[in-house]
């Protein structure tokens, strides 16, 4: 796995960076919503079971997934709902089409999880808003960086998070002590 780290101080999310993400997803009929707005309910936790399960599916390396029932009783809440206001989603009318998962773990580092767009939805940049709506939140909570695992097989995603900043992990702090 490769571990990338982003920092507010040399990449911050602008005003403009928000707008434009939020209105290329308009522009494609799409709308943004967080977990919380989508309410605790079983098809709410369906509908994130779904999407979650397509993107581990179709990571490299991966070829299972937990059952709904799993999903629903050991994942959802400590990895989704504990941070609902911070999982946000794109949808086309009701079907959920994309995710950007973050954890706050520790108070001065958020923790990118699974960034996941519906295979027919791929390729027209909704990843990357997804992306930069989840870091402006991480930002507007003062937390200062964010880190993220790419498996190293995944070069659009890693392609994606480096254009929005993301760093090997340690390279600033090396760079700092010598």
């Amino acid at each position: 796995m490769i571990d990338l780290r982003w920092r507010h101080e040399h990449h911050p999310m602008r005003a403009e960076d928000i707008q434009a993400a939020n209105n290329h997803l308009e522009a494609q009929g799409l709308r943004s919503f967080n977990l919380k707005d989508a309410g605790r309910g079983i098809e709410t936790r369906r509908a994130l079971f779904e999407l979650v399960r397509v993107g581990v599916l179709d990571a490299p390396g991966d070829d299972e997934f937990v059952t709904f029932e799993t999903f629903n009783t050991q994942l959802f809440e400590p990895y989704y709902w504990q941070w609902a206001d911070l999982q946000i989603l794109a949808a086309h009318r009701d079907t959920w089409v994309g995710l950007s998962n973050v954890q706050l773990h520790k108070p001065d580092e958020a923790q990118l999880g699974i960034t996941v767009v519906h295979r027919k939805y791929r390729r027209r940049g909704i990843a990357r808003a997804l992306k930069v709506l989840v870091l402006s939140h991480v930002q507007a909570r003062g937390i200062p960086s964010a880190i993220t695992r790419n498996h190293p097989d995944n070069e659009p995603i890693q392609r994606l998070n480096r254009s929005l900043g993301f760093e090997p992990k340690g390279t600033d702090e090396s760079a700092s002590l010598s």
